[in-house]
């Protein structure tokens, strides 16, 4: 079977595990979520493989990506938030679009998971920064932090990392706001979103948050 063949088929059976796993979403039955992880698994052992990493054919490297892209959107289903903030975080690098980062920022923050993130009475008089990082955190066999304040976490170093790099990027300053609002500081945000909005003054959101 040759390479292509292969992801082909591996891509194929990953769909139709996801489909499986969207059925039984509303299910008492977890069997959907647990087949998910093991597609998404599957899918990472693959793609992390050092020779795929190197490789240099653009059909190849385009079969990969493809792969990329069916493993985020497995693991949403099986909510491996650090597999999906992986990917999603490569895109975002890959091309610098705002509206990819509206994506991300709407998955980020919009998801149900994202409430138990708010900042408690109590962990404010503590003066916790970053109260996802008091969450339990726990392991999957490969190695994946199976939390969402974990995976959190990574997403705001990165955000933070890139708008040193980029300070006037109007989509990274307002994400960045965001997490200060999560994380309850209240006037670093205000900071924040007064700076997006004199790097975008006709831009409506940062007076909306």
């Amino acid at each position: 079977v040759g390479f292509e063949a292969y992801l082909s088929m591996v891509k194929t059976g990953v769909e139709i595990t996801r489909c499986y796993a969207l059925s039984e979403k509303n299910s008492k039955s977890r069997e959907g979520v647990v087949q998910a992880a093991r597609a998404v698994e599957l899918c990472e052992l693959i793609i992390s493989n050092r020779r795929l990493v190197s490789v240099r054919n653009p059909v190849k490297r385009r079969l990969v990506r493809d792969l990329a892209m069916t493993s985020l959107l497995t693991g949403f289903e099986a909510r491996l938030w650090k597999v999906v903030f992986k990917h999603l975080r490569t895109v975002c690098d890959r091309h610098a679009s705002p509206h990819l980062l509206a994506f991300f920022s709407r998955i980020l923050f919009a998801h149900a998971d994202v409430d138990g993130l708010s900042a408690s009475p109590a962990a404010k008089d503590r003066g916790d920064v970053a109260p996802w990082e008091h969450e339990k955190t726990t392991f999957s066999s490969s190695g994946h932090r199976n939390t969402y304040a974990a995976a959190f976490t990574d997403v705001r170093g990165w955000a933070l990392r890139k708008l040193l790099k980029r300070p006037r990027d109007f989509g990274l300053t307002l994400l960045c706001a965001h997490f200060c609002i999560i994380a309850s500081q209240y006037p670093f945000a205000v900071a924040e979103y007064s700076r997006a909005h004199r790097l975008a003054p006709f831009e409506p959101l940062p007076a909306l948050c």
